[in-house]
């Protein structure tokens, strides 16, 4: 092959100790009831492959590929004396959803299940007693969650693991393309298997302000008796809980960067007593292909919490931009 094709591939295993988290404290201390000290160990574990290949190089084009996957695979070794540790509480829930727990990814999702809606009153009557906040009354149009012991009570027992906010495996596509003095680059990176706790989803089905077009267009109505829709019923204090229904596929494809340079051509330089001068136009954050419903699949709200992540809390989408420029070479 000439050397036009480099592959590589690594495995690596990581152990951390150290990772900070809130030991008990004992009252009289006067200071509060927890302290800040290191209890944990984290294991990471994974592959890495790499491939650099020239598939054309012939009459002044060429073409070559960058291609890097890893995948890595996040557990928590131990936490000490403590049986777990749990993330922030989320607006509107008032409870927390990301759970670090031995032999479980750190901060992975650990939520109550809803499964089908409330037809009727009747249906709603026999709503379990609700233990993780203040008791919220069902109503037809409802999401009927999911009592996995069967107690008729919804506490923190009826929780199941369901998914992390970390990727199954993630990566970067180069592709750069020369002809003469032009040049085209596009890179690209991805990530998937990943899911998001989507708060302005969760925030749109209050209908409490602005309400998302998907939200008005699939919710549950009274007219409609039946239906099984992705929304609930539009009412005041509609039950928000701490489950499933607002974790969204978080995958996504985004073209970062493309660049179309041009190299003027070498007779020019002379006369301006130049060595180099290449105009460029490079456009960033062009294309995202995702299934996620919020603004941005690239998100972590809680970005400075190791415990607390995966969350879109509302922030900002990273910008696109366009950018033109002039690289002179004396």
């Amino acid at each position: 092959m000439q050397g036009r094709v480099n592959f590589t591939a690594d495995y690596y295993y990581k152990l951390t100790d150290g990772l900070l988290g809130g030991a008990p404290l004992s009252v009289i201390s006067g200071v509060g009831n927890t302290y800040t000290t290191n209890i944990g160990k984290i294991s990471n574990q994974g592959f890495e492959f790499a491939l650099n290949t020239t598939p054309i190089n012939r009459n002044h084009f060429r073409w070559n590929v960058d291609v890097n996957i890893s995948t890595n695979k996040n557990k928590v070794v131990s936490l000490g004396t403590l049986p777990f540790l749990a993330g922030v509480n989320i607006n509107r829930v008032n409870a927390y959803i990301n759970r670090t727990e031995v032999d479980h990814p750190i901060g992975g999702f650990y939520v109550l299940k809803e499964e089908g809606q409330y037809q009727t009153w009747e249906q709603a009557a026999t709503a379990p007693v609700y233990k993780l906040g203040n008791q919220p009354y069902f109503a037809p149009g409802d999401f009927i969650p999911v009592d996995q012991n069967g107690d008729k009570v919804i506490d923190d027992a009826d929780r199941v693991w369901y998914g992390s906010p970390f990727p199954d495996f993630f990566g970067g596509l180069n592709n750069t393309f020369t002809y003469k003095g032009l040049s085209i680059n596009v890179f690209s990176n991805f990530q998937h298997g990943n899911l998001i706790w989507n708060q302005p989803r969760l925030t749109s089905e209050t209908f409490e302000g602005n309400v998302w077009q998907s939200t008005y267009d699939n919710r549950w109505l009274p007219s409609n008796p039946g239906a099984q829709t992705s929304v609930p019923v539009p009412r005041n204090n509609n039950p928000l809980l701490p489950s499933n229904r607002f974790l969204d596929d978080g995958s996504f494809l985004r073209v970062r960067t493309i660049t179309l340079g041009y190299d003027l051509p070498k007779s020019w330089m002379v006369k301006a007593k130049l060595t180099r001068a290449r105009v460029y136009v490079q456009g960033n954050n062009l294309l995202t292909f995702t299934k996620y419903p919020g603004w941005d699949p690239e998100v972590n709200s809680f970005g400075s919490s190791v415990t607390t992540n995966g969350i879109d809390a509302g922030a900002y989408p990273i910008a696109k931009s366009l950018i033109f420029g002039l690289n002179l070479s004396f």
